[in-house]
């Protein structure tokens, strides 16, 4: 049965958890349904929005939720405090909780509740081994939460996003118009989180007249890069990441980025973010240019080496030997095994 939180979402907040909890326990669903009462796992796709009402649903009607968690909402609305890694954040909580405090104290009291979740569910999916880590460190999650005690190293789980090759039919019939030499592709929101400001502020820099890229000047005839972040359609989206001669994660941190997931499977090399979940994976194949998204100059140099051919071609080449080791069919099977042993 499949619950969507999206009807509810033009309600308020308070009164659409209300109403997701409602949709839980109704012995409405019992009768014409099947609803949740007859169910043995509750899979929740979120660590607070839908994880909350189903957590307490869980309690209510005896139900293992196992919430799957891809992100993070605290520390992503912290940015707009001050700009901290993902790690830093939480190796050195005590002094951010103070400031979180005085700045949003509503944000301090969300993540009362999103910890209240971590330790009251039955069990936890993440996609990267990073932010599984970083969790079990904070939230003290094996063996000390009221359903986890006694189950060290249990109950968590790692799932890592799914990759497949993409048909080029998907995204052929996009129309897009870009004469310059060298384009670069960070579709993403525009947040502090997502570090935009920070690599616009790179291009500019590096299309100033008084700039030079590899020896040349930037804005001469036939030569040119140029920053797209326009956010699309998914098809159009996938036409001009195609078209790459990069595509750029930039995030202050971030998690398991899809988009650099989908840019990989469409072979266009990668310049991404040393914190994040997947760094480590694509450094040691060859396949992206890490940087310091804290420094500007970082960022510019891998700009300009993405724009070298000799540097270029290293890696395309590493490219075509890469593979992710996740895909649908054995993403389903991973958590065929975790109902198997829940159950």
């Amino acid at each position: 049965m499949l619950f969507n939180f999206e009807k509810y979402k033009r309600y308020p907040s308070g009164i659409r958890h209300l109403l997701t909890f409602m949709e839980f326990v109704s012995p409405f669903n019992k009768r014409e349904t099947g609803g949740f009462w007859n169910k043995d796992i509750i899979f929740a796709l979120d660590g607070f929005t839908v994880a909350l009402p189903a957590v307490f649903a869980g309690m209510l009607l005896r139900k293992k939720v196992i919430l799957r968690i891809g992100g993070d909402f605290i520390y992503e609305e912290f940015l707009n405090i001050q700009e901290v890694t993902f790690e830093e954040f939480y190796n050195n909580f005590g002094k951010y909780k103070e400031l979180m405090k005085q700045k949003n104290y509503k944000l301090y009291l969300k993540y009362l509740v999103q910890k209240f979740v971590l330790q009251n569910c039955y069990g936890i999916i993440f996609n990267t081994e990073w932010q599984k880590n970083i969790y079990i460190k904070h939230y003290s999650l094996p063996g000390t939460s009221p359903s986890l005690k006694g189950r060290v190293g249990e109950g968590i789980y790692v799932i890592q996003n799914p990759v497949e090759p993409i048909d080029p039919k998907i995204y052929d019939n996009e129309i897009y118009e870009n004469n310059s030499k060298y384009i670069f592709t960070s579709i993403t929101r525009d947040i502090p989180y997502k570090n935009l400001t920070r690599l616009k502020q790179a291009f500019q820099e590096l299309e100033s007249p008084s700039s030079s890229l590899l020896g040349r000047e930037v804005g001469r005839e036939g030569y040119g890069i140029y920053l797209e972040t326009t956010q699309g359609t998914w098809p159009s989206c996938l036409k001009r990441i195609s078209m790459s001669r990069a595509y750029i994660c930039a995030s202050i941190s971030d998690i398991s980025p899809n988009q650099v997931q989908e840019a990989l499977s469409l072979k266009i090399p990668v310049i991404i973010s040393k914190y994040t979940g997947i760094t480590k994976i694509l450094q040691e194949a060859g396949v992206a240019r890490v940087i310091d998204p804290f420094d500007l100059e970082d960022i510019k140099n891998a700009v300009q080496e993405m724009c070298d051919d000799k540097i270029w071609s290293e890696y395309k080449k590493n490219l075509e030997n890469f593979t992710w080791p996740q895909n649908w069919d054995t993403l389903f099977k991973q958590y065929e095994k975790i109902i198997t042993e829940i159950i």
